[in-house]
This record gives structure tokens, C-alpha cells and sequence, in this order.
């Protein structure tokens, strides 16, 4: 008997191109803003929502005839809630007001109508409330210190703030402060450092991030090595302040201070009273011609030795140095001569007034006037008497001579 082979044969042939087929149309996305409404239960909330339609991602305006008419429906009546509208700018708005009693959601459905479509939408809020408090947690250790080492006796029991302990210790050896890691007695081999707290972990150097990290404060009288604030008040019993440092500047309205320097200029007020009071003295380089300056190198003495030449010392500007003394003395011997002397005069313009109260009599002899009127120096200079203590002050803008010996040289 013959077998017979069946065989499908396929023909693919390639067709004409088809018509290109229409456009379609935009698509339509509605928008929420914002999307969620979180008012918070038993808080009185104004919620505003926009209602935003974009065809095509155009944004439409709200009830433009010449462009959809997009309109929105009204919300469901609810006794939970009051609600309006508003339109501002072409754009749509819903304002709801509430005060939710719990965190029920509500639901607000609504319709928008656009090119005679309708598309419909819904608001959702979900009020929240806050959570219960936690449970009180245990109380932690209290910060014991920090102390010295060396004031804790033997057998001193340092705790470390574990479980059912009350403090938690800190110590200062060595310029350093120390945290208690493991509770234990003190005795004279387990100070910080050593090799029992390095077998038996019991002290662990407390670091500035540490001291932050555990909210230690280090604030014990006289362990305090940096401190940064904006105020410092200090009181008496009654609530008077007695110190006060605060916007810049330091007040101290009574107190005793040991060994201080006080440098640069400054005003002292009221009465200073002291058992020794004295100054510096400048010594003036002879044949010179030395200005005083009383902010660069505060003197009031001035002493010439032994010059060779004269020597000429100006006096400040008075109008500037109401009460300044200046007290100049040279020192000549008998044999020099007295063309060495010291000149004085003021400055420019100011006065300078001056007793012509000595008279010479001889090469080595002068005697002393007496009820004689001052002389006004002005723009002029004197000459003073070597060997012989001279003094000025400056009262009312003006130099007097208030000691001394003058011819009127």
C-alpha cells in the first residue's frame, strides 16, 4: 500500500499602506491641591483645596464659557463640617471648615463638568490625633561631682549609674576628668590610670563629646575651665547684684582685689584711697626734644640727668587732660652750666601760666618772691630751676605751674 505526504505551502505578499488614521483627543487629568488634609482632632481647621483640570496639560479656567465651561458641583450637606468656594485669578477653590471629633475619615464627593463631560472626584480628609504619652521611664543616676581623687577617702564607694544605683561618678586625677564604668571601693592602687583600672575597666577618661553625649555638666566650684555664656549675675543675700558681666561689659559694685594690673586707658570715679601711691618714671633722653603723649607712654614724672645741651619737654594738649599733673625734675651738677637747663612749654595756642617767683641775686644765689601773679606763657616757653622739683597741672584748660621756681627765662 502507497503512503501519501500532504504539504502546506504558505504565500505572504506585502499589502498596500493604510490611510493615516485621525488625531485623538487630549487627555483630561484632575488635580487636588494640596492632596492631603491632616486637620488635627479637636482643633477648629479652615481647609483649602484647589480644584485644578488640565486638558492636555493646559490648565483650564474655571467657568470660561469660550474655553469647556468647567464647572464644579456642590459637596454633601454634613452637620461635621461647613463648606464654600472661591475663585481668584480664573482658579477654584473649595473651603471647608471643621473641627473633627475623631480620626474617622470623611469623604466629600463632587462632580466637574467640562466640554460636556463630567468627571467625577472626591476629597478626602483624615483627621489625626496625638499619641497617648508613653509610660514614665525609671529615673537615672544623678551626677556625684565631679570630685578630686584626693579628697575621697580609702574605701570610698564610687558608683557607675548601673541598674538600681543612684549616682553616677565622676572624678578629676591628673587634669583629667574620669567617668565611673564599673562600681567599686577607692582604694591607694586603683586610681584612674593605673594598672588595677586597666585589669578591672573601672574608669573610663571622659572626653568633651562624652561629657555632652551623657549630659554631664561639669559645673562644681573651681573645676569649671571653660565657660561660655552671654550673662553672669552675681547676688548678695538681699538680691542686689554685686557682679555682672553682660552685653560687653563687667560691673563690680564691691569687692577685693589682689595683685591686678590694670592696663590702657582708664577712669577710676569717686575716691581712691591707698597706702602707697605712686607712678612711673620716664626718663628723658638729654638735648632732646621730648612731646608727652599720656595714651602711648602714660608718665607723670620726667626726669632729665645730667644734661650737656638743653632739653625741651612739651606738655600735652590741656583741653584734653583736665587734672593731669606732670612733674619734671633735671639733675645738674654744680659745675655744668646752666644753659643746660630744662625747657618747658605748651602746646600751640594753649595757655601756660607761670610765677616769675625767684629772683638771682648772684651766679649761685636766688631768692623767692612772694604774692606774685601768674604770667600767661602762651605760645612762649620757660626755663626751669635744675636740682628743683617743678610740677603743672592742667585746671580749666589751662596749664598753672604749681611748684617750683621760676625767673621767667
Amino acid at each position: 500500500m502507497g503512503v501519501s505526504i500532504t504539504r502546506i505551502v504558505k504565500f505572504i505578499r506585502k499589502g498596500e499602506k493604510g490611510d493615516k488614521g485621525d488625531a485623538g483627543e487630549n487627555g483630561i487629568t484632575i488635580s487636588l491641591m494640596p492632596a492631603a488634609l491632616t486637620p488635627k482632632v479637636g482643633v477648629s481647621s479652615t481647609l483649602r483645596v484647589q480644584v485644578a483640570l488640565y486638558d492636555g496639560g493646559r490648565l483650564i479656567g474655571y467657568n470660561d464659557e469660550t474655553d469647556g465651561n468647567m464647572l464644579c458641583s456642590i459637596l454633601p450637606t454634613s452637620s461635621a463640617y461647613k463648606w464654600t468656594f472661591r475663585v481668584e485669578s480664573g482658579k477654584f477653590y473649595f473651603v471647608i471648615m471643621l473641627t473633627p471629633t475623631d480620626t474617622t475619615a470623611i469623604s466629600l464627593p463632587f462632580t466637574i463638568t467640562y466640554n460636556g463631560a463630567k468627571y467625577d472626584s472626591v476629597i478626602t480628609i483624615q483627621p489625626v490625633a496625638d499619641g497617648q504619652d508613653g509610660a514614665r521611664g525609671d529615673r537615672g543616676p544623678a551626677l556625684r561631682g565631679p570630685q578630686a581623687w584626693s579628697d575621697c577617702a580609702v574605701g570610698y564607694v564610687f558608683q557607675s549609674g548601673a541598674s538600681g544605683e543612684e549616682y553616677k561618678d565622676v572624678v578629676l586625677y591628673g587634669n583629667n576628668y574620669y567617668s565611673c564604668i564599673k562600681s567599686h571601693a577607692k582604694t591607694a592602687s586603683n586610681f584612674p590610670g593605673s594598672a588595677t583600672d586597666t585589669n578591672s575597666g573601672l574608669w573610663k577618661l571622659a572626653d568633651k563629646l562624652e561629657m555632652v553625649a551623657t549630659k554631664i555638666l561639669l559645673a562644681q566650684y573651681a573645676l569649671v575651665k571653660n565657660l561660655g555664656v552671654e550673662t553672669i549675675d552675681m547676688k548678695d543675700d538681699e538680691g542686689n547684684i554685686i557682679f555682672q558681666a553682660k552685653d560687653g561689659n563687667v560691673t563690680c559694685n564691691r569687692g577685693t582685689f589682689n595683685n591686678i594690673t590694670v592696663k590702657g586707658n582708664s577712669t577710676f570715679e569717686g575716691s581712691v584711697k591707698a597706702n602707697m601711691f605712686y607712678g612711673t618714671v620716664k626718663k628723658v633722653m638729654p638735648g632732646s626734644t621730648y612731646q608727652i603723649d599720656p595714651v602711648n607712654e602714660p608718665y607723670n614724672f620726667y626726669y632729665v640727668e645730667n644734661p650737656t645741651k638743653r632739653t625741651f619737654i612739651v606738655l600735652p594738649k590741656a583741653a584734653n587732660y583736665e587734672g593731669l599733673e606732670i612733674n619734671v625734675f633735671t639733675k645738674l651738677s654744680a659745675s655744668s652750666s646752666l644753659s643746660y637747663r630744662t625747657i618747658v612749654k605748651a602746646q600751640t595756642n594753649d595757655d601756660l601760666y607761670v610765677k616769675q617767683n625767684a629772683a638771682i641775686v648772684s651766679s649761685n644765689i636766688a631768692v623767692e618772691k612772694i604774692n606774685v601773679e601768674y604770667t600767661n606763657f602762651k605760645n612762649d616757653s620757660i626755663t626751669t630751676q635744675s636740682n628743683s622739683y617743678i610740677r603743672f597741672k592742667c585746671i580749666g584748660g589751662a596749664w598753672y605751674a604749681i611748684s617750683g621756681q621760676f625767673t621767667g627765662e
